[in-house]
């Protein structure tokens, strides 16, 4: 049986349910001990876009939250690291 789903949480569940095996990023799944990692090939890599419209982000607060989110993102997710990706099993 195979399934396809649009949405990353609907993903998620599906493998914490047991319905096989998902490709998730390592930021969720570490958070769920029900699921464990297994070998994989290298992983896809994905981009992360964070699209503002220029006049909204020359106000302030939105310009202090978009380099708090720059850093967030650049701290979690260093280069070396950016295209790793895990392969995880709901069954433990």
């Amino acid at each position: 049986m195979s399934a396809r789903a649009a949405d990353l949480q609907t993903i998620y569940q599906a493998v914490r349910a047991g319905f096989g095996r998902a490709l998730l990023p390592i930021a969720i799944a570490a958070r769920d001990a029900t699921l464990a990692p297994l070998p994989t090939p290298e992983a896809p890599s994905r981009e992360l876009w964070l699209l503002v419209e220029r006049r909204v982000r020359q106000i302030r607060r939105v310009s202090l939250t978009l380099g708090w989110v720059e850093a967030v993102v650049r701290d979690a997710f260093p280069p070396a690291k950016a295209n790793t990706g895990e392969i995880l099993s709901g069954v433990r």
